[in-house]
């Protein structure tokens, strides 16, 4: 039963790492030259992003151990889900009824793959 554990850890720390990508694209300093722009792209947020991306494929790996793939990787559809949310909640994002169709949509197609 761990192994689902680890997968639900794996779609978190997935969804952490690109709203921290987001965070770094927003604070870029795009106009001011190349030499800020590196600078802006290494900044804090950059070393969490990757962890968090680190400990996802390594979740992903243990519960890739007890699961079959087709079964681990429809819950990466749980992602999508979340980052919309979570696009919206932190970031203000506009959702309009189309993506509340998509995630509706991957969320039924979830349920019923796990019949």
């Amino acid at each position: 039963m761990f192994e689902y554990g680890f997968l639900l850890l794996s779609v978190i720390f997935t969804v952490i790492g690109l709203l921290l990508f987001k965070k770094i694209a927003i604070s870029l300093e795009t106009k001011s030259g190349v030499i800020r722009l590196v600078r802006s792209f290494f900044g804090k947020y950059l070393a969490f992003a990757f962890t968090s991306f680190l400990m996802a494929a390594i979740l992903y790996i243990l519960a890739l151990t007890r699961l079959d793939l087709a079964v681990a990787f429809s819950f990466t559809g749980l992602s999508y889900i979340l980052v919309l949310c979570g696009a919206r909640l932190i970031f203000k994002e506009r959702v309009n009824i189309y993506h509340i169709i998509g995630v509706l949509t991957i969320a039924i197609g979830l349920f019923v793959f796990h019949l």
